[in-house]
């Protein structure tokens, strides 16, 4: 519905950046009486990111006419004006929390409408609809066969179908049982309070009102409808950006139609590109062509598709570098995809570049939320250890300079969860406690009394709580319970010490008193979604400081903004224009017979707001990823029409030339001096080792750590780093194998208080007997791991399974070999400055030879890898040993049978020794002259470590 305003009242101002700098200069031109006082003008934005610009070019506008101080205007969103000028309304407001209660109960009253389906998420898709009905001031018939009659005339199908039939009784049942609750509560909702402020207000305008409404493109009809008598009470202009010519692709809604003409290359470029419902590509291009022989777009607009995520958050990243290096002073960032926002506020902080986030992140995603969400999850599964060590690490609830409380803390994770591997259960923990208080001396009775109370003030703490998840219960009794144990769990000042917590606070306490006025029953999953769908509605501004070079924006939010170079970031299909809005209920023509939006004219204003966006700068980036987990990811058609445009009139696609070479080696960056742009982040990692102590001692698997590659060396090694521990609650390949080894230390040699060993003559005579006892073993190291994961019986079958072979192997083996050791440790001085150390799985004696072993569970590197050099470790533990003959890896993995073929022996091991000593002591020469230690990045290596989000090889490679 378009409403006009009288032609005096409607002004167009320049296009593109200029827009805002002509706002300012028509509204002191229309004021111009009044400066240096504007405090009576008010300005209506749609959002509020381009006041401060505003404010700025007003001063600037004031000064050209001669003064040099001014009153500023009132400068609010068109909403808020209404707000602070509507008298109280007498009816309670339902809050949105209270409203989607009600109708959810409303639902539950006609669950035979809606059948199996969820009722919160189909209240929440007809409170959307109710609200578009009303600020649309659309009015629904009275009775069933009215409606859909009148559903019938618009789908142009029979009134007897049977799915229109349904979704008229739905949606005219429960809009009539909607407003019937709100007539006996005597309540209004937050949009019908919305229309009482836009019509209370009016009676509350100074007869010396001026105001100017100033870039507003989504305007529903009621609040068209506000404007067109606020402009007969008040001085009231339209201020619309330029933006297209009147052959524009899309007409604009509302009040806003435009047909100011183009006033410049770029802009005509722009208007043929999107002019795509007008002539043929082919005619457009060749009449621009002929009035523009040179491009006017390939100075200001450059396009990159990038191969992956992390491409493209570097080159996002570049390109900001260098606009600031070039003098840039608004550096804008429109981004849809909020995880590459994330990527991009990290690197650029890596580059000691800060930007402001206008956008903000869901309360669900802060710190704080995951506090919440740990103790909801301790609540519902007794207590995993994950969140219980979440909870207590949290510097929200424990103060850093608590330190006994962090050692016990300290004490809890590493000997009961991680020792113990206890991974939940309150009472679970409590007897680990006590049997390890009884197990080891060093465990005073007050670090067991402080650990169970510790364990004990979770339970009690929880105590409230722990009836829910067992059954439905009242959501403002669980509500209350939740907050009360939160503040429960304080130990400083709890969550107030983090603006996050504060709000999620905030948002509990008006939920619950929402709840409080409805008696609504829920069960846990209900009440974990409600909890859910609160924290992901609210968004929360780590950022509220002052001015900031780079801003980062969405669509919505660009309006108005000129920069002086800007980033539209993931211009994919599907952030751009991206989802439109999900519209449950009726289609498009059924939606423009009842005067309701649909997604065309969401199109036209997201369109518009590009098209503007485009003007805004005088160098912008358009970037997308090209493909993702594999599969290819279509451009924006907005993006793909300016690259075949301009491929077609000028064999140039715009790709960015010297983006793209900085992206292969970013020294090549411009800069103005060294400090306007920091040293590349992104570089492949060489440290030296600096000021700290080269190790002098290294194990077997350190010296293994340097071969493979030097930076994982200096990572573990050097720098002494190393992941946290981590309970197993399922065996891993290296869990297994270090039970194996277990095992046959046990049946070999022996193990106080296991079973074992086997003391008869392993031949084939005694070879039942010897698997019945290496069975009997076996049970013995895996039943702790039995116990507490039932799957775990899988690995022990097939140890089981493969105990024969092993036997038969040993037999024949045994002939000629003697066991005198099993995991015997040992260390060898390969210089004054360095010593090697390592444990031997099994030493073997025949008459004066010696063979170490090393049982493999896992791959068996092969002869070729041992004997090239890369394979070091088999070769290191001969130097523990004098006299050591031959090493070799006992393969053992029951999917191939014993594997003994990786042998190195007599003269070749001699060679490898000295070789391998040789590099040793030279590497380590070189490391403590401070020699660079670079990461290599092959593959097999960076497949298995642990320090690849230090190294990031993703990024450098």
């Amino acid at each position: 519905m378009s409403i006009e305003l009288p032609e005096n009242q409607i002004f167009t101002l320049a296009p593109g950046a200029q827009a805002l700098s002509s706002a300012a200069a028509t509204i002191c031109e229309r004021c111009c009486k009044l400066l240096p006082d504007l405090s009576t003008v008010t300005i209506l934005l749609p959002y509020m990111q381009a006041a401060s610009q505003l404010q700025q070019l007003l001063l600037s506008e004031a000064e050209k006419l001669g003064h040099q101080a001014l009153l500023l205007p009132t400068i609010l969103p068109l909403q808020q004006f209404a707000s602070e000028r509507a008298e109280t309304s007498e009816l309670r407001v339902l809050s949105e929390q209270e409203r989607l209660l009600v109708l959810v109960n409303e639902l539950r009253h006609h669950r035979t409408l809606y059948g199996s389906g969820s009722p919160w998420l189909l209240a929440e898709n007809l409170l959307q609809l109710f609200d578009e009905l009303t600020m649309n001031q659309v009015s629904l018939p009275d009775t069933i066969d009215e409606f859909t009659a009148q559903l019938s005339k618009a789908y142009q199908v029979s009134t007897d179908h049977l799915a229109l039939q349904r979704e008229a009784r739905l949606v005219l049942t429960l809009w009539q049982a909607w407003q019937e609750h709100l007539g006996n509560e005597q309540a209004i909702d937050c949009t019908q309070h919305l229309l009482y402020q836009l019509s209370s207000s009016l009676e509350n305008i100074p007869d010396n009102a001026i105001l100017f409404v100033l870039g507003i493109y989504d305007i529903s009809t009621a609040e068209q409808q506000w404007l067109l008598k606020l402009s007969k009470l008040c001085e009231l202009q339209v201020l619309r950006p330029g933006l297209a010519t009147a052959n524009q692709v899309l007409p604009e809604p509302g009040l806003f139609e435009n047909d100011s003409p183009v006033n410049d290359g770029y802009t005509a470029f722009l208007d043929a590109c999107y002019n795509w419902q007008q002539n043929p590509l082919k005619q457009r291009i060749a009449e621009f062509k002929q009035q523009h022989h040179s491009s006017p777009a390939a100075d200001r607009l450059h396009i990159l598709g990038v191969s992956d995520f992390e491409q493209q958050a570097q080159a996002v990243a570049l390109f900001i570098r260098a606009a600031l290096a070039d003098g840039s002073q608004r550096i804008g960032i429109v981004c849809e995809d909020r995880l590459l926002a994330r990527r991009l506020r990290a690197l650029l902080e890596r580059s000691n570049i800060h930007l402001h986030d206008a956008v903000g992140w869901a309360l669900s995603t802060t710190y704080a939320a995951s506090v919440l969400e740990s103790w909801l999850e301790c609540i519902e599964l007794d207590f995993p250890h994950q969140a219980v060590l979440e909870l207590l690490k949290s510097p929200l609830l424990v103060a850093s300079e608590d330190d006994e409380l962090l050692k016990l803390i300290y004490r809890f994770e590493q000997d009961i969860v991680l020792h113990e591997n206890i991974g939940s259960g309150l009472q679970r923990y409590k007897k680990a406690i006590e049997y390890r208080s009884r197990r080891f001396e060093h465990w005073s009775d007050s670090t067991r009394a402080a650990l169970l109370e510790l364990v004990q003030d979770l339970g009690e703490t929880a105590a409230g709580m722990q009836q829910y998840p067992a059954s439905d219960f009242k959501l403002a009794a669980a509500l209350s319970e939740l907050i009360k144990s939160m503040r429960q769990l304080q130990r400083t000042e709890f969550l107030q010490t983090d603006p996050a917590a504060d709000q999620i606070l905030q948002v509990l306490e008006t939920l619950h008193q929402s709840a409080s006025r409805q008696s609504i029953t829920v069960t846990w999953s209900e009440f974990r979604n409600v909890i859910k769908r609160n924290m992901e509605a609210e968004y929360f501004q780590s950022d509220q400081s002052g001015f900031r070079q780079v801003v980062l924006l969405n669509l919505q939010q660009s309006g108005l903004q000129n920069f002086d170079a800007l980033v539209v970031a993931a211009a994919d299909e599907h952030h751009l224009p991206g989802d439109l809005g999900h519209l449950p209920f009726f289609n498009h023509s059924v939606r423009r017979a009842l005067d309701l939006p649909d997604r065309n004219r969401q199109l036209r204003i997201k369109e518009k707001l590009f098209r503007a966006l485009l003007e805004s700068s005088q160098s912008t980036l358009l970037t997308w990823q090209k493909e993702s987990k594999g599969e290819p990811v279509a451009a924006s058609h907005w993006l793909t029409a300016l690259s075949v445009f301009h491929q077609q009139a000028y064999n140039n696609d715009l790709e960015p030339i010297a983006l793209k070479q900085w992206l292969q080696n970013s020294a090549l960056l411009p800069s103005k001096s060294d400090d306007d742009v920091p040293a590349n982040p992104e570089a492949q990692p060489t440290p030296g080792i600096g000021p700290v102590k080269p190790p002098t001692r290294l194990t077997v698997s350190a010296h293994q750590r340097l071969i493979d590659c030097p930076y994982r060396f200096y990572i573990y090694d050097i720098l002494q780093l190393k992941p946290l521990d981590e309970i197993r609650e399922t065996l891993q390949k290296s869990d297994y194998g270090n039970l194996v080894h277990r095992c046959l230390e046990a049946f070999h040699i022996g193990i106080d208080r296991f079973p074992g060993p086997f003391t008869e003559k392993l031949d084939e005579e005694h070879r039942t007997v010897a698997i019945h006892s290496l069975e009997k073993i076996s049970q013995y190291v895996f039943r702790k791991d039995v116990e507490d994961n039932f799957q775990h019986r899988a690995w022990l079958q097939r140890w089981l399974e493969f105990m024969p072979f092993y036997i038969d192997w040993q037999i024949e083996h045994g002939n000629n070999w003697q066991i005198i050791a099993g995991e015997k440790r040992s260390d060898f001085d390969l210089e004054s400055q360095l010593n090697i150390r390592g444990r031997i799985d099994r030493v073997e004696r025949s008459g004066k030879r010696i063979n170490l072993i090393d049982y493999k569970t896992g791959n068996t590197p092969g002869n070729d890898e041992i004997e090239s050099g890369e394979e070091v470790q088999l070769v290191s533990y001969s130097f523990l040993l004098e006299h050591v003959s031959s090493v070799q890896y006992l393969g053992i993995d029951g999917r191939y049978g014993v594997n003994d073929k990786s042998i190195v022996s007599d003269d070749e091991l001699r060679e490898l020794q000295q070789s391998i000593k040789e590099r040793l002591i030279n590497l380590m020469q070189r490391i403590r002259d401070n020699e660079p230690m670079p990461a290599h990045g092959d593959e097999k290596t960076c497949s298995f470590c642990d320090a690849a989000g230090i190294c990031r090889r993703a990024v450098w490679k």
